[in-house]
């Protein structure tokens, strides 16, 4: 799907953050504002000019709120916060800690042991940040996937001429994202496995039979991510049985993961706790069979 700005300006309710949650949500927008403007002054026809611009706004405001204050127990309040605002808020955060993780894992074979363990706290506390709350259920902007390490591809890389179907689509839950969902794309990708996922994320009132038909049209295959936070969604127990064993000519086209769910250990499927090596090369297998 090709990358569009959009802004949701439907409100969201007033909102409090403490003082130094908001220092790092005001990082993030700088961080990612920077990285778009890169591209603007690259291109002749600026491609992030709108993001840019409401990111400045939000700057600028934000700015003036954390101005003067000086106590670690003041407040800012945010008067009917809309729905884009936060999702660029998370944008911001969640970059931040792809930033830090990149770094991370380029300079781990250099770093004393308790640097790494204590950047590895760091992160684990910034991820928090990407996820109380609001930000819980909200995925961040659209425009963060196209500037962040280790992005995933939002906008799938061109088919071979006349091939119009995916390899594989994969739905999940948001908060499966990660660290599994992610780490499992990206050696599929490696394998130069056709994967498109990120418009296949279940949310809140999403119809889970709506979803993989949606995303069976124009892939092969469907690997459904089942975890105790995608059955606490609002999808009935009978819709996924029907998915599961969904087949067309006879061949089954969902590859369920079982991931932390011991209780469906006797389920026919594929199992996380095995490792993401072990999946990846089931999911291979079942890509090396013929098409009937």
């Amino acid at each position: 799907m090709s990358y569009e700005y959009s802004f949701d300006s439907r409100g969201a309710g007033s909102r409090w953050f403490r003082k130094s949650t908001y220092e790092f949500l005001q990082k993030g927008l700088v961080r990612l504002r920077d990285l778009l403007d890169e591209w603007n002054r690259r291109e002749v026809q600026p491609p992030y000019s709108d993001e840019a611009a409401d990111l400045t706004r939000m700057i600028e405001w934000g700015a003036q709120r954390l101005v003067g204050m000086t106590a670690e127990h003041r407040d800012v309040w945010v008067n009917d916060i809309s729905i884009g605002s936060l999702r660029y808020l998370k944008a911001g955060a969640v970059l931040q800690v792809l930033e830090a993780e990149e770094e991370l894992r380029r300079d781990i074979g250099t770093l004393p042991a308790g640097v790494i363990a204590a950047r590895r706290r760091t992160i684990v506390e910034m991820k928090e940040l990407t996820e109380v709350g609001i930000f819980a259920d909200l995925e961040p902007a659209d425009c963060l996937w196209e500037v962040a390490p280790s992005a995933p591809v939002r906008t799938p890389a061109p088919r071979p001429e006349g091939q119009t179907r995916w390899d594989l689509f994969i739905c999940h839950a948001t908060e499966d994202k990660e660290p599994f969902v992610r780490e499992l794309v990206e050696r599929l990708q490696a394998e130069q496995v056709g994967v498109w996922y990120d418009t296949f994320v279940l949310r809140l009132g999403d119809s889970l039979r709506r979803s993989i038909e949606r995303g069976l049209s124009s892939s092969r295959y469907g690997v459904v991510v089942l975890s105790p936070r995608f059955f606490a969604k609002e999808w009935p127990q009978r819709e996924l049985d029907g998915m599961a064993a969904l087949e067309v000519s006879g061949r089954k086209v969902i590859l369920p993961i079982w991931h932390d769910s011991p209780i469906l250990a006797d389920r026919v499927a594929i199992r996380s706790d095995s490792g993401v090596e072990a999946v990846v090369r089931e999911i291979l297998a079942a890509l090396r069979e013929p098409e009937l």
